[in-house]
């Protein structure tokens, strides 16, 4: 999508992202969001299946429900079953100042609580945005990256299960986080350049740091964890 590029998904109709496949946003319109919709006059809405990558760089992806107001009805994806993101790869990373912000509204409206074994996330920047991620995430049982500038609020307790991967170089995330057993804390970018992952909050690790060190400099010549509460 380089502009808007509305995709209509009507009557139950499928559209899928496969494995291989990305649906990519590299353009904005005048701020309006590229989004999968189905209007209130059709009888039911489509699926929307995202297996592969959805990857924003500047503007908004969106799939909408009725939570954008009576002129749409629900279209539904099967990545999102309750509170859990079960699957995808989920990318926002701005290019600039831009906005670039993926806003899936099948989960509203109580968020994405979970992000599942097989869901990847990544954010980036201080504009870089997940919607439905905001204010609600509370384990991580896949992968989270949160990079260059981006502040995750998850305002609650969150755990990082035996299976769960905690990332990022740059990103802070608000909140007391526990590493089970099992589990990853992994500062940096996993290259050459080394970095810091903040944690708002307590820090629990029953699990595994993964850290690059290279050199005897903090965030330049190994890899760190900054946190404001308890260790």
């Amino acid at each position: 999508f380089d502009t808007r590029g509305d995709c209509q998904l009507t009557e139950n109709y499928p559209f899928t992202n496969s494995f291989t496949g990305t649906i990519r946003k590299t353009a904005d319109n005048n701020a309006d969001q590229a989004q999968f919709f189905n209007n209130n006059g059709d009888t039911t809405g489509g699926v929307w299946d995202n297996e592969g990558t959805i990857e924003v760089l500047v503007g908004t992806i969106r799939v909408t429900t009725t939570a954008s107001g009576g002129s749409f009805k629900d279209v539904s994806s099967p990545q999102v079953v309750g509170t859990e993101l079960t699957g995808g790869t989920w990318i926002a990373n701005p290019t600039g100042a831009n906005n670039a912000i993926i806003d899936l509204e099948p989960a509203e409206p109580n968020g994405i609580v979970t992000i599942g074994t097989n869901a990847t996330v990544s954010l980036s920047g201080s504009t870089g945005r997940f919607v439905q991620l905001t204010n609600f995430l509370a384990q991580i049982d896949g992968s989270l990256t949160l990079n260059s500038g981006q502040v995750l609020d998850a305002a609650n307790d969150v755990t990082v299960s035996s299976t769960g991967t905690l990332a990022g170089n740059g990103g802070t995330i608000i909140g007391n986080i526990t590493v089970q057993s099992g589990g990853t804390l992994s500062p940096g970018d996993g290259a050459a350049d080394e970095g810091t992952l903040t944690v708002t909050g307590d820090l629990t690790l029953e699990g595994d740091v993964n850290i690059d060190i290279s050199g005897d400099h903090l965030a330049t010549g190994q890899d760190s964890i900054s946190v404001s509460g308890a260790v």
